[in-house]
């Protein structure tokens, strides 16, 4: 493969895929408990994309799951974005980052939220 065409996850090791690791795993109880399942879903190259389902009939709402999984790692929920993006198939999309990392070492979670009937 060519160095023009190799996939950019691939050109240099990430020193930040450890940490979204270990923040996820700090993550996922919280999501369990407030009713939802937590995947990972990317390379963890430039961040970190993670997907929240309800998994239960109880499971709190998109806000309150965000709320609490920025809280538990002590990361921020951008204020600033106003309402969460709207993605396709109803798809939410907030984002939380490390107030810690900053300009080339900036760290953040993409997290997409499907509420399915919780809104």
């Amino acid at each position: 493969m060519s160095e023009e065409i190799k996939p950019q996850w691939k050109k240099e090791p990430q020193k930040s895929a450890p940490i979204y690791a270990a923040v996820y795993a700090k993550m996922l109880p919280v999501a369990i408990e407030k009713g939802w399942c937590l995947s990972v879903h990317g390379s963890m190259a430039r961040d970190a994309d993670f997907v929240a389902v309800p998994w239960v009939l109880e499971a709190v709402t998109p806000e309150e799951l965000v709320d609490a999984l920025a809280h538990e790692i002590k990361w921020f929920k951008r204020d600033d974005q106003g309402e969460p993006g709207k993605k396709p198939h109803g798809r939410l999309a907030y984002t939380i980052w490390d107030p810690e990392s900053f300009g080339d070492t900036s760290r953040w979670i993409d997290l997409a939220v499907f509420p399915g009937h919780i809104q």
